[in-house]
C-alpha cells in the first residue's frame, strides 16, 4: 500500500514527531510505500531523511493518490482528505489540550481515530462528533532503543537523567536538590538545555530515566528504570505493578496523584534497583513493539478500505523501499559505532588514569615504606631515649634522696655551729668580762701597793716572810 502520514510541522523531536517516524519505519518494514508529509521541515525532517525516510514539505511533491493517510493534526487531516477523497483516513490523536492536534468533528474527514491510552480515548469519545475509536498503544522501536546491559566492571553509582521538553524551572530545582542529597550525577536533556535526536545514547550513560509518555517508554525499552516525573505531575517508578494504570494514563504523571517533594524523590531515587530496568524492557517488549503496532494499523486500514485491494509495489519500488531500510538501519549502526568509539575512548581514558593511579599508588606505597621504615627506627630511638631518661629520672631521685639526707645533716650542723657559735660568744663575753675584772685587780694593785699603808705593811711583813722561809 502506499500511505501518507502527516504531520503540520517537524521542526522539534517531542512526542508526535517521533511516534511519526517509529510508525514510517515500521510500516516500510511490512513493505508498504510510506511517504511523510509536513508543512515545516526542521531537524526531525533532517534526521528523517538522514536516516532513509522520504520526507516532503509541498504539496507538488504528494503522490496523485494513496490507499491510506494517517493524519496527526487537524490541518493536514482536513487538507489531506480532500486530496485523497478514496483513501482509508485515519486520524492519530496525541495530546488532550493542543486543540490542532483534536481530530475532526466533519464526517467522512476520517474512518477512525487512534488512541494511545484511556484518558485521551475518554476526551475523544467525549466530542460532540467523533468516528471509531480504536486504542492501541504507544509504539516503540525496539531495535533502536534495545537493552544495553553494563557489565560487572562498568559497575558504577546511578546516573540520572531528565529527559523532559517542557521547561519547568521549579521540577528541576526539586530533582537537583534530591539528586545531590542522594549523591547522584544528573543529566538534563531537552529544555532549556538542548533537545537531542538520539536520545538513546543518552538513555544508555544513565541507569535511571525520569520522564514522561514516550520517554519513559523509550527508558523501558532500553532496560533503564523508568521514573516518571515531569511538569504534569509524578507518578513514581514503572514497575510490574504501577504499569496498568501509568500506560491506562499515558505515563502523564498523573495517575495516582501524588505530590511531589525533595525528601519523595530522594527517598525513590535511594530504593533504586538494576532490576527495575530488567522489568521495564520485558513490559516494553511485551505491549510496545513498534512492528506490531504497525500490523494493527495495517488491520484498521483494511477494516476501512472495505473492498479495496491495492496493487503489489513495482520492482524498482520494492528495491528504493529496501535500500531505504538497509540505509536507516546502517544510519543506526553508524550512531552505534560513534557511541561504542565514544565508550572505547572513556574506556581508555579510564584505563591511562588507572594506570597513573596504580603507579601514584606505588609512589605513596614507596613512601608510605620509607616513613614506615623511618617511623620503626625512630620508635627504637625513642625507646632507647625513654630508656635514658627513666634512668636519668632515677639518678636525679637518688640525688634528691641524698640531698635530702644532706640538707638534713647540714641542717644540723647548722643547729650544732649555731649552738657552738653561741658558746663561742658566750666564752668570748666571759673571757672579755675575766680580763676586765683582772685589769681592775691589777689596777686595785698597783694603787695598793703605790699606797703608803701597802709600803708600811711590805716593810713590816717581810721580817715574817724571812722567818717563814727559814722554816720551810
Amino acid at each position: 500500500m502506499r500511505i501518507v502520514l502527516s504531520y503540520h510541522q517537524l521542526n522539534g523531536f517531542g512526542g508526535t514527531e517521533t511516534y511519526l517516524l517509529t510508525v514510517a519505519g515500521a510500516l516500510e518494514r511490512l513493505g508498504h510505500d510510506v511517504l511523510v508529509h509536513t508543512y515545516e521541515a526542521g531537524r526531525c525532517a533532517e534526521f528523517a531523511r538522514a536516516h532513509g525516510t522520504r520526507v516532503v514539505d509541498r504539496e507538488a511533491e504528494l503522490p496523485t493518490s494513496c490507499d491510506a493517510l494517517f493524519a496527526q493534526d487537524t490541518a493536514t487531516a482536513y487538507t489531506l482528505a480532500a486530496r485523497y477523497p478514496g483513501a482509508a483516513r485515519v486520524f492519530v490523536a496525541h495530546s488532550t489540550s493542543q486543540p490542532l492536534q483534536s481530530p475532526p468533528q466533519l464526517e467522512e474527514v476520517c474512518d477512525a481515530v487512534v488512541v494511545m491510552n484511556d484518558r485521551l480515548q475518554r476526551r475523544v469519545e467525549a466530542l460532540a462528533w467523533h468516528p471509531t475509536v480504536v486504542r492501541l498503544r504507544q509504539p516503540i522501536d525496539l531495535q533502536r532503543f534495545c537493552f544495553r546491559a553494563l557489565e560487572r566492571r562498568q559497575r558504577r553509582p546511578p546516573r540520572v537523567v531528565w529527559l523532559n521538553n517542557y521547561g519547568a524551572d521549579a521540577r528541576r530545582r526539586l530533582l537537583e536538590q534530591a539528586c545531590q542529597k542522594a549523591g547522584l550525577e544528573l543529566m538534563l536533556v531537552g529544555d532549556p538545555v538542548g533537545v537531542t535526536a538520539t536520545p538513546e545514547h543518552v538513555i544508555a550513560n544513565a541507569e535511571i530515566v525520569m520522564s514522561l509518555g514516550r520517554g519513559a517508554l523509550e527508558a523501558m525499552a532500553s532496560g533503564r528504570a523508568a521514573y516518571v516525573f515531569g511538569v504534569a505531575g509524578v507518578d513514581g517508578w514503572v514497575t510490574a505493578r504501577s504499569y496498568q494504570h501509568l500506560e491506562s494514563d499515558g505515563f502523564s504523571g498523573r495517575a495516582f496523584g501524588n505530590a511531589v517533594g525533595t525528601e519523595q524523590l530522594f527517598d525513590d531515587l535511594s530504593s533504586w534497583s538494576e532490576e527495575m530496568g530488567e522489568v521495564g524492557r520485558d513490559l516494553a517488549c511485551r505491549n510496545h513493539d513498534a512492528d506490531e503496532h504497525a500490523v494493527d494499523l495495517v488491520q484498521l486500514i483494511e477494516r476501512a478500505d472495505g473492498q479495496h485491494d491495492p496493487p503489489p509495489p513495482k520492482a524498482a519500488g520494492e528495491l528504493a523501499r529496501l535500500v531505504r531500510i538497509e540505509w536507516d538501519r546502517n544510519c543506526q549502526a553508524r550512531g552505534e559505532a560513534a557511541e561504542a568509539a565514544m565508550a572505547r575512548a572513556e574506556a581508555s581514558a579510564a584505563l591511562a588514569k588507572s594506570v597513573d593511579l596504580q603507579r601514584h599508588l606505588a609512589e605513596v606505597q614507596a613512601e608510605a615504606d620509607v616513613t614506615s621504615a623511618a617511623a620503626t627506627t625512630a620508635r627504637a630511638e625513642a625507646d632507647a631515649l625513654r630508656g635514658e631518661v627513666a634512668s636519668a629520672r632515677a639518678h636525679v631521685a637518688d640525688l634528691e634522696h641524698a640531698m635530702s639526707e644532706l640538707q638534713a645533716h647540714s641542717d644540723v650542723a647548722t643547729a650544732e655551729v649555731a649552738r657552738s657559735q653561741a658558746a663561742a660568744d658566750e666564752a668570748r663575753e666571759s673571757a672579755a668580762a675575766a680580763e676586765a675584772r683582772a685589769a681592775d685587780l691589777e689596777r686595785a694593785l698597783a694603787q695598793l701597793e703605790a699606797s703608803t699603808r701597802y709600803r708600811v705593811g711590805s716593810l713590816v711583813a717581810a721580817p715574817l716572810d724571812a722567818i717563814r722561809a727559814r722554816r720551810r
